[in-house]
């Protein structure tokens, strides 16, 4: 990737999701809506093992021509029991997430390959290049042979080692089939509209019952157009418009700040400011109420279990109904999520006021590992911890205010020194020690090192940490040799 100085983003327009509640207006609707989402979820999940194996990879490439065999297909299409507008929508959203997923698999083959140090530099080159072209990518998986494009054609490699690689990699990446469990749907503009009565917002919505329309009262006076996905949970239900905001960009320099992000404190940058102490009591109080409530609801749990072993299902399904309910808890649970959420993003309103960056250096932490041996409650809190949240939300402020953001490698950024780039030590959460250098604060010495690795050019994004490690004490041996 490079690094020179590139210059801000020029989007005038910017797409973003606007959520709206909406209630039910008449008691006999709710049933109505409960049998539409159950067929709905049946027909994605039919749609989803039918579609996700690598024999479908490139008939996903083209949506509407599944679309159109299927439409052939009587037979196939009835088992849906909803109208066409319902199961093409639906699969348009299928195929949408399994592309989205199957790109996600070959970022990881891409990243899998940089790394592997028995592929020569041509294998490497191969491998990403055929991963970015869905037409070779797919020959591969179903073993078809392909004639190479110019751009591959004098590449040598070992093309049955490579090929095989590939596949493996691909099983090892792919991950289990999708399956859905949520009650939620499209729909497009034609099957809703909104109507104004007395003052208050309305909207009619289709059904699969033929001319039949239900009323959601809406809880504000919004109204809108466009593809709406509607989510039902406790006979409230949220709709999500996909709407247009124009770019504000409130930079008026040059100013690149680096980011480190953290459970404790949620961000601290490069200048020294933090932002979303805390957060991390926020999450911790409420991981350790969740489990102290899991704990006792386990019980039940195992006590259900033994009943209906011995047969004692009334009674089993007594303490299912009365102990073992989910509206309070789930409610308490969201309301927690939604306190959580709306404190991240007033910190990173916070944080693009004070610093107004034009570049922001983001950590690029895609994963927690979970082989390391830590404690039980360490974990707890690690699996509540917000950081997918927190990185898209700043990546989509970025972009709303046309900001440049790059991620850099994140190997080690805690433990190398921001002045002399020698690895220190990190005694405790706040403290960092060189012994060339002396004490900073830990957060603020890694965030300066983020920094710095924009410019980084032997440090890149796909340097293994174990590279990072050896260019790390190579450049600590420069410093602290005698000339």
């Amino acid at each position: 990737m490079s690094k020179e100085k590139r210059k801000p983003l020029k989007q005038k327009k910017v797409k973003r999701v606007v959520k709206q509640k909406a209630y039910f207006t008449e008691e006999s609707d709710e049933q109505i809506v409960k049998e539409l989402t159950e067929r709905i979820k049946n027909a994605r999940n039919y749609m989803f093992s039918r579609l996700s194996g690598v024999n479908s990879y490139l008939a996903l490439q083209d949506v509407r021509a599944i679309r159109n065999e299927w439409r052939k297909n009587k037979e196939l299409v009835k088992q849906f029991k909803l109208p066409a507008r319902f199961w093409i929508i639906t699969l348009e959203d299928v195929v949408s997430n399994l592309k989205s997923l199957w790109s996600i698999t070959c970022n990881k083959i891409k990243q899998a390959a940089k790394e592997n140090d028995h592929l020569t530099e041509d294998e490497k080159r191969y491998i990403r290049y055929v991963c970015s072209v869905p037409l070779l990518f797919g020959s591969i998986l179903t073993r078809k042979r392909f004639v190479r494009p110019k751009a591959i054609e004098k590449l040598t490699i070992r093309e049955k080692y490579v090929h095989n690689l590939i596949c493996r990699y691909t099983r090892r990446y792919r991950g289990k089939t999708p399956y859905s469990y949520s009650k939620t749907f499209q729909l497009d503009a034609d099957m809703y509209e909104y109507v104004q009565e007395n003052g208050v917002v309305y909207l009619r919505m289709s059904t699969h019952i033929k001319n039949n329309r239900i009323t959601l009262k809406c809880s504000d006076q919004n109204m809108y157009k466009k593809n709406i996905r509607v989510t039902m949970d406790d006979h409230i239900f949220t709709l999500a418009h996909a709407v247009d905001s124009k770019q504000k960009q409130i930079w008026t320099k040059e100013n690149t700040v680096g980011v480190d992000k953290g459970y404790k404190t949620m961000l601290v940058s490069s200048s020294g400011n933090a932002y979303g102490e805390n957060l991390n009591t926020l999450l911790s109080k409420e991981t350790e109420r969740l489990n102290g409530i899991n704990k006792k609801r386990n019980q039940y749990y195992a006590m259900v279990r033994n009943l209906e072993e011995k047969g004692d299902f009334a009674k089993a399904e007594v303490i299912r109904n009365n102990n073992l309910g989910k509206k309070k808890y789930n409610k308490n649970k969201r309301k927690h999520e939604e306190t959580s959420k709306s404190m991240i993003n007033h910190e990173l309103n916070r944080f693009i006021a004070n610093e107004k960056p034009s570049t922001v250096a983001i950590e690029h932490l895609t994963f927690v590992s979970w082989h390391h041996k830590m404690p039980k409650h360490i974990k707890r809190k690690l699996s509540r911890w917000l950081k997918g949240y927190i990185d898209e939300r700043l990546t989509f402020k970025c972009h709303l205010h046309g900001i440049q953001y790059e991620y850099v490698n994140p190997a080690y950024t805690s433990q190398e020194c921001h002045v002399c780039g020698c690895l220190g030590e990190r005694t405790t959460q706040e403290k960092f020690i060189c012994a060339t250098c002396g004490t900073y604060n830990a957060d603020e010495n890694a965030a300066k090192v983020v920094k710095k690795r924009l410019g980084d050019k032997e440090i890149t994004l796909y340097t293994p940490y174990k590279k990072v490690k050896e260019i790390l004490q190579n450049r600590e041996q420069r410093v602290t040799s005698p000339i």
